[in-house]
């Protein structure tokens, strides 16, 4: 049986936000999770150049600079907020 998948996006990319993807991203690897985490989306005041790389390197699939199109969108299921 496959398990319910929940949808993360990311507000904030700094310190706390590097902490929170490796968090979300090596979860499995500390304990038998419930859900499958699916790392969605990371937001952060910035040029859109700067989160793409930083999507890139710690696995989120998009990017927004503005918090408020993330919290209306209907593919998240939880926002982290670092």
């Amino acid at each position: 049986m496959s398990k319910k998948e929940i949808r993360v996006a990311l507000i904030g990319r700094k310190f706390m936000g590097i902490a929170h993807s490796n968090a979300f991203r090596n979860a499995g690897m500390w304990t038998d999770l419930p859900v499958k985490i699916r790392m969605k989306c990371i937001c952060a005041d910035d040029t859109r150049e700067n989160l793409q790389v930083f999507a890139d390197k710690y696995g989120w699939e998009s990017c927004e600079s503005d918090w408020r199109k993330v919290v209306v969108r209907d593919d998240i299921d939880l926002i982290s907020i670092a």
